[in-house]
């Protein structure tokens, strides 16, 4: 798919979208740091794609962690790679940085 194309079929997708977060496990932890993998219960992330899910608690507190990587795996669940965790069942907004994803292949 040329890059036009992909940014052209991302342009017609919502940037920010409300979900759940359906399962998270650990990927792999390196000098201090673990890099996490978030599959939601429905995402507008593609492989490849950036950008962030944001979690607000009953409290009014939110926190923002950032999507590094995207990937499908063979079962069809798109995983969305975090340095931060986020608890089975809690709510989030996410947001898809369009501009980093209409540049990938």
């Amino acid at each position: 798919m040329s890059a036009s194309t992909h940014a052209a079929r991302n342009a017609s997708l919502p940037t920010s979208f409300a979900s759940v977060v359906a399962d998270i496990q650990e990927l792999a932890r390196s000098n201090g740091q673990t890099l996490w993998r978030i599959a939601l219960d429905s995402t507008q992330f593609v492989p490849g794609s950036t950008g962030r899910l944001t979690a607000t608690a009953p409290s009014g507190a939110s926190l923002t962690v950032s999507v590094v990587h995207v990937e499908a795996d063979a079962a069809g669940t798109v995983w969305h790679h975090t340095h931060k965790p986020l608890q089975a069942g809690t709510r989030v907004l996410g947001c898809v940085d369009v501009a980093a994803d209409a540049d990938s292949p």
